[in-house]
């Protein structure tokens, strides 16, 4: 189970990337992404990679708590994570192929553990063209590049990017560190030997706060650490 190794990673970013609140501007809402473009030179890789596509990502958020969840291959893994603002509190429900394991932890020590990776996305530079223009869903949008220092390598990101969409960026994973003058309505991640898109397709002021009310019954719980032990047996993490 290889691919395991992939999407266990993206789980791990989703966690890192969630800890902060919606800006105020916009005070509660919905943002609906899918992944809609992938690929790879290395043939192994990019199999891989296809069966992510078409995968989704929403974001619903408030003043007091933020959920982002996420599913993958068709609905065989589904990522939960839910940021409560008062006590900076993180709940990831991960849910592969009916293996359900539940992290509870804080903001300061998800930040703890992501190590060298945020220090990584801390140093990433951001480059506005703002000559480069798209629209998407209605909004104008124009190309942001992130990037690791100039000599230095590593993942970067390119960005169409909103001023109209209040939501906070670093609610998107990789962008927790990063600041962004708007939110990015098409993302693609480079990573060396592949390239993630990701695009919304929805977005609505609209927001049901029963959608924070999640159900833990058939949920192991777990320290993060033993979350990462289990991730390695399901096909090796690598961390």
């Amino acid at each position: 189970m290889k691919n395991f190794k992939c999407l266990s990673l993206l789980a791990i970013m989703v966690m890192f990337g969630l800890s902060i609140q919606a800006q105020t501007d916009l005070s509660k809402g919905h943002i609906k992404q899918e992944i809609t473009d992938v690929a790879s030179d290395d043939d192994q890789v990019a199999m891989q990679l296809e069966m992510m596509k078409g995968s989704t990502t929403n974001y619903h958020f408030n003043d007091a708590k933020n959920l982002m969840s996420m599913s993958m291959m068709g609905g065989m893994v589904e990522v939960k994570t839910l940021y409560t603002v008062e006590g900076e509190k993180i709940d990831l429900y991960f849910n592969a192929m009916g293996q359900k394991m539940l992290v509870q932890s804080d903001k300061a020590e998800m930040e703890a553990e992501a190590g060298d990776q945020a220090e990584a996305l801390k140093n990433m530079q951001v480059t506005l063209d703002k000559e480069d223009k798209k629209e998407i869903l209605g909004y104008a949008c124009y190309k942001a590049t992130i990037a690791m220092p100039e000599g230095e390598k590593g993942m970067s990101m390119t960005a169409y990017i909103s001023e109209d969409v209040k939501a906070d960026p670093r609610l998107i994973q990789n962008l927790q560190y990063v600041e962004l003058p708007g939110f990015p309505l098409e993302l693609t991640v480079n990573m060396g030997p592949m390239t993630m898109t990701t695009t919304t397709v929805e977005i609505s002021d609209k927001l049901d706060d029963s959608v924070f009310n999640i159900s833990d019954e058939g949920y192991k719980k777990m320290t993060f650490k033993e979350f990462m032990d289990a991730m390695g047996g399901m096909g090796g993490m690598g961390f």
